[in-house]
């Protein structure tokens, strides 16, 4: 599933509505751990708590495909949580609709390719501790700083993530999960060109 073509579509409405604003509910934040497992000997420990690499550093092209899934789950779930938080306090309207779907990004088509792949993995359901962190300081920015700080940190997780895919894709060790991560990077960066355009169209860079 493409979820972040969605994003994209999104974007193209929400360029159009982004002198609007009005107040928004707080998101909540759910998950539960999913482990996919195959007839597979391959195993790699999962990243440590508070590993920056497993929020935001670039996957090496030799990644084995168990870490490479682990890393790409945990940048789904910091944009999830990025955009939860721009649910809950941005001001523009138009923003806010990009964000309530970067919220919902899900993890099923990696699920599925690591299936096709013959790949046992257990995918993160918790966001580590950079990328709580990280979480936490754009949650105290001052109400005015927001939409711009908001902006800063999802470009910067999606274009981390969108590094990653595009190593994985060139010379990753699993065909099925290859074909995901090339598809992957292209949405990336489909949805990086609208947010950029929204943060230099509104002055928020």
């Amino acid at each position: 599933m493409k979820t972040i073509s969605y994003l994209a579509a999104t974007a193209m409405l929400a360029l159009a509505a982004c002198s609007q604003s009005q107040p928004a509910d707080d998101a909540a934040t759910s998950s539960s751990e999913t482990t996919v497992t195959t007839s597979t000997t391959e195993t790699a420990a999962a990243p440590a708590a508070g590993d920056a690499a497993s929020s935001s550093a670039p996957a090496a092209g030799g990644m084995a495909t168990p870490d490479f899934a682990r890393q790409a789950a945990m940048s789904t779930l910091l944009m999830q949580q990025i955009g939860q938080a721009g649910v809950a306090r941005l001001q523009n309207s138009g923003i806010r609709g990009m964000a309530g779907t970067s919220s919902a990004y899900p993890n099923s088509a990696l699920q599925t390719a690591l299936t096709t792949g013959g790949v046992t993995a257990t995918l993160p359901t918790d966001l580590d501790a950079a990328g709580m962190a990280r979480v936490a300081a754009l949650n105290a920015t001052p109400a005015a700083e927001f939409d711009a700080a908001y902006l800063r940190e999802q470009i910067a997780a999606m274009d981390a993530a969108r590094t990653a895919s595009e190593a994985y894709a060139a010379s990753g060790e699993t065909p099925a999960v290859r074909e995901w991560a090339q598809r992957q990077a292209t949405d990336y960066a489909d949805s990086l060109r609208m947010l950029r355009g929204m943060q230099s169209s509104q002055h928020l860079g």
